[in-house]
C-alpha cells in the first residue's frame, strides 16, 4: 500500500479513538492534577503576560494578509517605503498622492507635467483644437447667422406657397382632369376601332383571335398616322399665324404694307 494510504488509515484510527472517549473520561482528564499543572491559570492581573499593541495586532490578524494589503484595505498608504521599481515612477507617485493626499508623504508638485509631457500635450491640442477661442466664437456666430438666414428664407417660401395654395390645388386638379379626359378619349378610340373591326368581319370575333389582332394593329397605325397629320397641321397653322403676326408688326413699324406680303 502507498504512503498516502497508510497515512489516511492512521488518521482514521485516531478519529475512531477520539470518538471512543466518553464525556465522563474527558471531565476526569480536565480535573486531574497533571492537567492543572501543565496549564497555568492567571488569577490576578499582575501575573498575566504583557504584550505590546503591535504584538496584539499581529495576534489578532487572522486574515493572513501581508501588511501592505492590510493597510490598503484600511485606507492607508500601503508602502511608506518603496519596495518595487515602479514605486519610484512618476505615474505611481501621482496615483498615490491622488488617493491619499498629504498622508502619502509625496510632494504635490509632482502632479505638474514635466517638459516632455507638456510639449506632447501642446502638440496634441494644436492638432485637436487648431482654432483659438476668438476664432471659435466667430465660427459659432457665423453658423448661427447662416442658420437664421436659412430659417428666414424657408419661412418666406412656405408663406408664399401657402398663399398660392388655392392656385396650386386648381392646377393639380386641372392636370388630373386633363389626364382623365385623355384616358377617356383613348379608351373611346380603342372601342371605336374594335367596333370597326367587328363590322369589317360582319360578326362577333374574339379579341384574342389572330385576325382580329392583325386588323386591330393596322387600324391603330392608321389612327396614329391621322393624329400625327393633325398635329403637323396644327404646328403649321401656328407657325403661319406667328409669321403673319411678325409681318404685321414689321409693316406697322416701317409703314410699308408690301413688307408683309414679302415675308409671307
Amino acid at each position: 500500500m502507498c504512503t498516502f494510504g497508510l497515512a489516511f488509515l492512521r488518521i482514521r484510527g485516531l478519529e475512531n479513538k477520539c470518538y471512543n472517549y466518553s464525556i465522563s473520561s474527558i471531565r476526569r482528564i480536565h480535573s486531574s492534577p497533571q492537567f492543572l499543572t501543565n496549564h497555568e491559570f492567571f488569577e490576578d492581573e499582575e501575573s498575566k503576560p504583557s504584550f505590546t499593541n503591535e504584538e496584539l495586532m499581529v495576534k489578532r490578524n487572522k486574515s493572513r494578509l501581508y501588511p501592505w494589503h492590510q493597510k490598503q484595505i484600511n485606507g492607508e498608504n500601503p508602502h511608506e517605503v518603496p519596495r518595487h521599481w515602479y514605486h519610484h515612477t512618476i505615474k505611481y507617485k501621482r496615483k498615490l498622492y491622488a488617493q491619499f493626499g498629504e498622508q502619502s508623504g509625496i510632494n504635490p508638485g509632482i502632479q505638474w507635467p514635466i517638459d516632455k509631457e507638456l510639449q506632447s500635450r501642446l502638440e496634441y491640442e494644436s492638432v485637436a483644437y487648431p482654432f483659438t477661442i476668438q476664432e471659435l466664437i466667430a465660427n459659432v456666430k457665423e453658423k448661427r447667422r447662416l442658420e437664421q438666414e436659412y430659417f428666414t428664407e424657408r419661412t418666406k417660401e412656405i408663406e408664399t406657397k401657402v398663399a398660392s395654395m388655392d392656385k396650386v390645388i386648381k392646377e393639380v386638379l386641372d392636370k388630373k382632369a386633363a389626364r382623365e379626359k385623355e384616358l377617356l378619349k383613348a379608351k373611346e378610340r380603342k372601342e371605336k376601332l374594335m367596333e370597326e373591326v367587328r363590322r369589317h368581319f360582319g360578326y362577333t370575333v374574339d379579341p384574342k383571335d389572330e385576325r382580329f389582332q392583325e386588323l386591330m394593329t393596322k387600324k391603330e397605325k392608321e389612327e396614329r398616322k391621322k393624329l400625327k397629320d393633325v398635329k403637323k397641321l396644327e404646328r403649321e397653322t401656328k407657325l403661319l399665324e406667328r409669321l403673319q403676326k411678325r409681318a404685321s408688326t414689321a409693316s406697322v413699324e416701317t409703314g410699308n404694307p408690301e413688307t408683309e406680303k414679302s415675308i409671307i
